[in-house]
């Protein structure tokens, strides 16, 4: 019998990629997005008789009993939950964007699983949670103390996956690092595209030396699902994802960019300040020995992971 599953957040640029891997799988996907994303449409457009959309804001409560009366006659191998807002910049400045987009639909993709009887929880969750520090993050380090709404409202939505995991056979967190493809919808090379064909001057936000871990969707889907087949796992599953290296800095992507894309003719320049907006974590390192012991393939570097986005995106 062909298995079954659920994604919230379908239209975003990691949902997409998952759901076509899903797809390709063989797999029935029913996916979950509202109007309001800007690949809506283009999800909408996969001509599938595997792939069933439904357009429904999830930080409704009312919509849960809409969805199970829809759901109800069918057996789903797992639910995974991966709509939030992730533009961390436009959720510093209003709380409740985080509070609807990233906690409510956690919070209610949770009661459409017990519904349901879904026994497999997968959540999405973020390098945001952890805060600001010199060493590098392991899975039980803490206490956790994000800078960002964003980061908040994804540590609470782990807290409450917690406080049900009786509902769940397995739980899977998945703790994400800056995860790129040309498909991107916010953040730095988002903005690098937009602004690169509009003027030969482009104003970086922050000082440039912000450095972080980066990973290409693909090779992040990959990881996920292996790790989700794997028969090692525990009822309770938590992992950092992302390469074993301390990142790239923005500096840096930006000199690649130019390389690559034979940008000579374009001049950034950088702020005086550290961050680029409130809510920014200006450095982070994962540690990521938990997933090295049970991956049987090697993970890309932050800079093949950039190099690789790079050559995706045409100008």
């Amino acid at each position: 019998m062909r298995r079954k599953i659920i994604i919230t957040g379908v239209a975003g640029m990691i949902g997409s990629k998952l759901l076509k891997y899903f797809l390709k799988k063989n797999f029935e996907v029913y996916g979950i997005d509202c109007k309001k994303h800007i690949l809506v449409n283009k999800i909408k457009n996969i001509k599938s008789k595997k792939f069933n959309y439904y357009d429904c804001d999830l930080s409704k409560e009312q919509n849960v009993k809409k969805l199970y009366n829809i759901f109800k006659e069918n057996k789903f191998d797992s639910l995974w939950h991966l709509a939030a807002n992730s533009d961390i910049q436009k959720g510093s400045k209003n709380t409740k964007i985080e509070l609807n987009n990233t906690f409510l639909t956690t919070f209610n993709s949770i009661k459409l699983a017990e519904k349901l009887n879904i026994s497999n929880f997968c959540f999405t969750s973020s390098s945001a949670i952890y805060g600001e520090s010199n060493l590098k993050f392991k899975e039980n380090f803490g206490p956790l103390r994000p800078i960002s709404n964003y980061g908040a409202m994804k540590a609470s939505s782990e807290s409450i996956i917690h406080a049900n995991a009786k509902i769940f056979d397995k739980i899977f967190i998945f703790r994400f690092p800056n995860v790129i493809s040309s498909d991107v919808t916010h953040g730095l090379f988002f903005d690098m595209q937009k602004k690169i064909k509009k003027s030969n001057k482009i104003n970086v936000l922050g000082n440039g030396l912000q450095k972080k871990p980066y990973m290409h969707v693909d090779t992040l889907i990959k990881i996920i699902n292996f790790l989700y087949e794997s028969k090692k796992m525990h009822k309770t599953n938590i992992f950092n994802i992302g390469p074993d290296d301390n990142g790239i800095t923005v500096k840096e992507i930006i000199k690649k960019f130019v390389k690559i894309k034979k940008l000579q003719n374009k001049n950034f320049t950088y702020e005086a300040k550290k961050r680029g907006w409130d809510g920014d974590v200006i450095n982070y390192k994962f540690d990521v020995s938990k997933i090295k012991k049970i991956l049987n393939f090697k993970i890309p570097s932050s800079i093949k992971a950039v190099e690789k986005t790079i050559k995706e995106i045409i100008l």
